[in-house]
């Protein structure tokens, strides 16, 4: 019989690692920024406490290691239809199709935001923490958009990266007013609103 290869300490390293994360998305999903304790993700993901702490200084982190993970996991396929030029109105019926069923599976990762905003506007540290994926984020949006007008050959409506800001605030407030009532934001808005922005 084959014996099992033997994880290497930086392989295990990055199975605890991924199992915490795993076990506080959960938990942050169940109960909230505020009600989850360093004690109950150790505790779910199997693991002591002094194993978080190993890896993450505090709940802080482990957010933001969740939101690095969720800003790189959402950008290839978010991006690839905006970068290729291609009017909004060929794909307008895909980005309204998708809405319902996308303000439905971030919930969970919008109220948790929601929180962690709060969260941090009471402590200057973390909200610099957050306003640097804010400002990445950002950045690349503008890069996509960059890439956009220069496959249509277009000039942008207004200077890049404040489109992109534009752009970022428009469907993240979309969406959180699509959390308590969606019917206002599926009857077209999105979609006409961006092919306004965009393609005027």
């Amino acid at each position: 019989m084959e014996q099992k290869r033997r994880m290497t300490r930086d392989e295990a390293k990055a199975q605890t690692r991924r199992a915490l994360l795993e076990a506080a998305a959960d938990q942050f999903a169940r109960h909230g920024f505020n009600g989850v304790s360093i004690d109950a993700v150790a505790e779910a993901a199997g693991y002591t406490k002094g194993a978080v702490y190993a890896h993450f200084s505090n709940k802080d982190d482990l957010y933001l290691a969740l939101l690095d993970e969720h800003l790189s996991d959402e950008a290839p396929g978010a991006t690839a239809q905006l970068e290729s030029g291609a009017p909004i109105a060929s794909f307008a019926d895909e980005l309204e199709d998708a809405l319902p069923g996308q303000i439905e599976s971030t919930r969970d990762w919008g109220s948790l935001t929601l929180e962690f905003i709060l969260h941090s506007m009471r402590d200057d540290t973390v909200r610099g923490r957050l306003a640097e994926r804010f400002v990445r984020a950002r950045d690349d949006y503008a890069a996509s958009l960059e890439k956009r007008y220069a496959a249509n050959g277009d000039a942008p409506p207004l200077e890049i990266k404040k489109l992109a800001t534009a752009l970022m605030a428009f469907e993240n407030g979309l969406s959180m007013i699509g959390f308590v009532c969606p019917e206002i934001v599926t009857d077209g808005v999105y979609s006409e609103t961006i092919a306004r922005l965009l393609d005027r």
